[in-house]
């Protein structure tokens, strides 16, 4: 009976979050209530459910009404707890309780136990979610939207290619519009001045969450010209220890792996190009041109093969080094009526980078060289904070006061 009680419980679960899935699309709630019931139908279908496929009936059920039948119930509220039923078109929380369930009984019988068994769900979207992530760098780029983004059809996040070595420009504060590609620096808390931004650059804060979400303006800039420490910070990830990191190379360890392989330029109009080719009329496109290039196929299939000896790790590898510090994630943002100084922006999620080659300098401008990997945002965890109204959220279930399992 207990069992057979959680599987129920399970069957049930799954239902309502299916009816809140379907109310978050836009659906109605007679569709949300038979998008449930046939959740429900899949689950009683598996061969270990057949005791309650045989008790519970699924035929001849009426969506016009709460009570589907004698032993199915389906109710709409506008807040989960305490959750008042109502038929307001609007109301996102849905509660599904099947009840009355017979399960054979059989010696039981003898002692005059019935085995009736029930489970009740509540489901719907959570409060807003904070999304976090403990190695992240303190800076943005802009949501990318221009004709130097994706094109149609590539795999892509926030309008960046995945997978392709791209260029982004360390912005001071004298740029009016940082744009996509270029970065500004974010004010997280903590940070103090040009040696505050050269240890977080260099990994001081890697461990610690930094979230943030659409609800709050916590993606805020920080106005200054800290484009030299930026650089420095970056560069010890690759074993350059310049100023003050000539004496902290324990403290911010180079990655295992230094490997670069062929230099890389960025021209005018920020093209990644073979050093060697930056005079050329026609230079190669390095992401259609293998070439000498270390890209992040190769950082992995290092770390995967330590002991092997690639083209790149005689010399390159150590095995005391940091691990995996060419990696990391960057804040995306919404730059539109972004001013200079210091701005609230948007936050619309994290992106992981892989850093190539140590910053490059051209002309008074600095690029950091290296591939845009994916979006790393995650799940997120609900804010509990019930003042959230707005922003991303999750559906997830809730606690019934009426059942204690749910």
């Amino acid at each position: 009976m207990l069992l057979n009680k959680t599987r129920l419980q399970n069957a049930v679960d799954a239902a309502a979050l299916s009816s809140a899935v379907a109310l978050d699309q836009g659906k109605t709630q007679q569709i949300a209530k038979q998008e449930g019931i046939a959740t429900l139908a899949g689950a009683l279908s598996a061969g270990d459910f057949s005791q309650l496929d045989d008790a519970i009936e699924l035929t001849g059920l009426n969506y016009a009404t709460a009570d589907l039948s004698s032993q199915i119930t389906v109710e709409f509220s506008l807040q989960p707890d305490p959750f008042i039923p109502t038929t307001d078109p609007t109301a996102d929380y849905v509660r599904i309780l099947v009840d009355e369930v017979n399960l054979a009984s059989y010696l039981a019988r003898i002692m005059t136990f019935d085995k009736w068994i029930s489970a009740s769900a509540v489901s719907g979207p959570s409060t807003a979610i904070d999304f976090c992530n403990t190695n992240v760098l303190p800076m943005t780029v802009c949501l990318c939207d221009t004709a130097d983004c994706a094109a149609a059809g590539d795999s892509a996040s926030f309008g960046y290619p995945h997978e392709t070595l791209m260029a982004m420009k360390l912005a001071s504060s004298n740029d009016t519009d940082i744009g996509p590609g270029n970065f500004r620096l974010l004010d997280f808390e903590g940070l103090n001045g040009a040696n505050g931004i050269r240890d977080a650059f260099a990994g001081k804060y890697t461990g610690e969450e930094f979230c943030f979400s659409k609800t709050d303006d916590s993606v805020v800039t920080k106005p200054g010209n800290n484009v030299g420490p930026t650089a420095q910070g970056l560069n010890t990830r690759l074993g350059i220890y310049l100023g003050q990191f000539k004496k902290e190379s324990d403290t911010y360890p180079r990655d295992k792996s230094t490997c670069v392989g062929e230099e890389l330029a960025v021209t005018e109009d920020r093209d990644v190009i073979y050093e060697a080719d930056k005079n050329s009329d026609a230079p190669v496109d390095v992401n259609d041109e293998p070439g000498g290039l270390y890209r992040h196929d190769d950082y992995d299939n290092d770390y995967s093969n330590a002991s092997a000896s690639s083209a790149c790790l005689a010399g390159g590898w150590d095995g005391t080094g940091g691990d995996r510090r060419r990696e990391f994630a960057i804040v995306v943002s919404d730059c539109s009526g972004e001013d200079t100084g210091k701005s609230s922006l948007p936050f619309e999620g994290f992106a992981c980078f892989f850093m190539s080659q140590e910053v490059v300098q051209t002309g008074t401008d600095n690029f950091v060289i290296g591939e845009f990997l994916n979006d790393c945002t995650g799940n997120g965890s609900p804010s509990y904070d019930t003042s959230d109204n707005d922003g991303p959220y999750q559906i997830v279930l809730y606690r019934n006061p009426s059942n204690k399992d749910s």
